[in-house]
This record gives C-alpha cells, structure tokens and sequence, in this order.
C-alpha cells in the first residue's frame, strides 16, 4: 500500500506483525518525520479502528524515547483499559460457557476473547467490547433462559437483527449477543455459520473447554464479518495476517473448497487482497495468482483502503453485488435488501401503534401492512376522490 499521510504508515507499520527488526526500523524512518506527524489524527486514527493497543505495544517496544512522552502514556492507559476489560470479558465467557454446558448447551464463541488466544500472542492487544456466541437454532429459546437466570435481560432493539438478540448484564453491563446465525439473511449465499460447527476444536481455559472453530472457518467468517461492514474497520483487516502468522499449517486447498461451496470465494479473496495491499502476507503461489483476478478492480481496493483511514466511514449502498459470487446471489441481496428494509421491516411506528411482548414480535410483520393501510388510506382515497371529479367535471 501507499499511504498517504505518515499517519497512516505508521497506524499500518505500528498494528503490523512483521519481523520486529524490520518493524523497528520501519517505525524509527517514519519517526524520524516526527514535526510533521499529527499526534492527535494519529490517536484518533486508532481509536475508531480499534487498533490502540496494537499500535502502544509497537511503538512501546519499538521506539519508546521517540514517541512524545504524553501521547505514549494516552496509548498506554488505553491498552491498560483494554486489558482489564478483557480479563472481565474472558471471566463472563467462562461463566457463561461453564451454565450452558451445565444445561448441555454447546455454545461456539465469535471473535472476542477467543478470537484473541487465537490469533495473538498477547490476547489483551484485540479490542473487542462485547461478546458473540452461536448456539443452535433448537437450542435458543434454552439459551435465552440461562443467561436470564445468569442475571441478563434483554434489550430493546429492532426486529431488523433477524441472526442474532441482545442482552445486557443488569450488574456489570456487559453486553452479550446471542446469534443464532452467523450474519443477516441479506448474505443468504452464505450457510448461517453452519460451517462454523464442523471439526470444531476445544481451547481448555481455566480448566474449562471452551468450543473454537478451525482456522480455515474461522478465516471465512472473518472475511464475511468484514464484507458485511465495508470493510470500514482496519482492525478486521490487520486480523488476518495475525490469524495466518499464528496458524501457518492452514490448508489453503481445504479453504479454498469451503470458500467455493459456501459461495463466498470472492469475499475471501477480496478480504487477503486488502490484507496484502496493508501489511503483505505470505501466500501460497495459487493463492497469490487469485489476487490479480480480472473481476477484481484495483480502483475498488484504493477506495476501500482509503476509507480506513476517514475518521467518518461512508456507506456504499449496493457495492456488494460487485463482490457475491454469482450473479443470483447480487439480485437476491438487491429483492432482500428492498423487501426487508424499505416494505416488510417494522419500525419505530409500528412498535408504538401496537405494544407486543418479545415473543409476538413477529405479527407485527403482518401489523405492519395494517398500519400502513390505515395510516395511508385516507390520503389515497382522497386523491383518487379528487382524480374522479376531475374527470367527470
């Protein structure tokens, strides 16, 4: 990549995972610039990417008398922060993994604290602020019942979160969402994270095991998770050659295979473009000849690369149809897209005409035409009125 700005070389050199004599050298070029640096673009720069603990931990250990000494502590009550929320984080997923195992749920951990043994050596370097966990779709409703009595309730939210419901911790608030799929019905090409069950290893935590998916699944689901958000986070991005450099026994052909079959190659190979084009990776020659495919403009990956350092991320409606692996798959995400946010999605309106309890929240998907039909009827009728005495006038 060519950044810009030194800011961005060094948010792209200070998250990297490159040997660390080349990273030192890398930071202490780019230092060397220092009067020209906005410090301030810089700590913001890796706030809203979420990479502040990646960036103080290189930096730390890399250049600590080059680095101002107030912006080194601001990076370092930060990462201490950090790391304190996750060990509480870690603490709740181990609670909540040890009740559900009681009840014989199994229960598979996204990103978060696993996420973060998997791919970091210092677990406390990924910010995450919320736990993930999948449980089957028959095993939901048990689900929800064990982390009420773990002292959970659930909060109010859209009926537009058709995967996963979230709740809240009435003492230490934190959040936990509950999926019973992977991503939205939107990314129907995609199999509801069913994948992310198959050959799932166990990670053994405080003497508890916790359930983890392959490296190869894990891998796809991080590449739709950043897809399905634009891709707008470089902390997603900078995940990958983590993951790879932890795990190099990855088997690139199974991958690949299970990329075609869930239908989502496009987005895999999309995803380790933009992580190559930040931090270059080491990739298979097969893998490495894909990133040039023709359907993939090099204009599309300047712009998303660009957009991860804004400090207001855009939203391109529609540019994912450039990137689903058929051209069905772009038509049905464009019909679903319409029908469920501009037709079928209840709202705001919809929620204060009629009051339901959580578990008759799907009639309001046939309140809704009701409510439409009554609040614009009268409206319609009249211009009709109107259009039928000027035509018999």
């Amino acid at each position: 990549m060519q950044p810009t700005c030194p800011e961005q070389s060094l948010l792209l050199w200070g998250t990297s995972c490159r040997p660390p004599e080349t990273r030192q050298e890398a930071l202490h070029r780019l230092l060397a610039q220092a009067p020209e640096l906005d410090w301030e673009r810089l700590l913001r720069l890796a706030a809203i990417n979420r990479v502040s603990s990646l960036l103080y931990k290189s930096l730390s250990q890399r250049a600590p008398t080059v680095v101002p000494a107030p912006i080194l502590a601001r990076l370092r009550q930060q990462y201490w922060n950090n790391s304190l929320w996750n060990l509480q984080l870690k603490a709740e997923l181990l609670r909540i993994v040890r009740a559900f195992a009681a009840a014989d749920i199994p229960v598979l951990p996204l990103k978060g604290p696993v996420l973060a043994a998997l791919c970091y050596r210092d677990p406390s370097l990924r910010e995450y602020s919320d736990l993930d966990i999948l449980v089957r779709l028959e095993h939901l409703r048990q689900a929800e019942n064990r982390l009420a009595n773990l002292g959970y309730t659930l909060m109010e939210e859209k009926l537009g979160h058709d995967f996963h419901i979230t709740f809240q911790h009435t003492a230490n608030k934190t959040h936990v969402e509950l999926h019973w799929k992977a991503t939205s019905v939107l990314y129907r090409h995609y199999d509801n994270g069913m994948s992310l069950w198959e050959n799932t290893k166990i990670l053994m935590w405080e003497n508890t095991p916790v359930l983890a998916p392959t490296t190869e699944n894990l891998l796809l689901f991080l590449c739709v998770h950043a897809f399905r958000h634009d891709w707008n986070r470089l902390q997603w991005i900078s995940d990958i050659p983590h993951l790879l450099e932890a795990h190099p026994e990855i088997d690139w052909q199974f991958l690949v295979a299970q990329a075609q079959r869930l239908r989502v190659y496009r987005i895999l190979i999309i995803t380790l473009r933009l992580a190559d084009h930040c931090y270059g990776l080491d990739l298979p020659s097969q893998i490495r000849e894909s990133l040039s495919a023709r359907w993939l403009p090099e204009r599309e990956i300047q712009r998303i690369s660009n957009n991860l350092f804004l400090e207001i991320k855009p939203h391109f409606y529609f540019r994912e149809i450039l990137f689903f692996d058929s051209s069905s798959d772009s038509l049905l995400f464009v019909l679903n897209y319409f029908l469920a946010r501009y037709h079928l999605e209840p709202n705001e309106k919809d929620f204060q005409w009629v009051s339901l309890p959580r578990r008759l929240r799907f009639l309001y998907y046939f309140i809704r035409p009701v409510r439409m039909m009554k609040e614009y009827s009268p409206a319609i009728g009249i211009r009709l009125l109107k259009r039928f005495r000027r035509s018999w006038t």
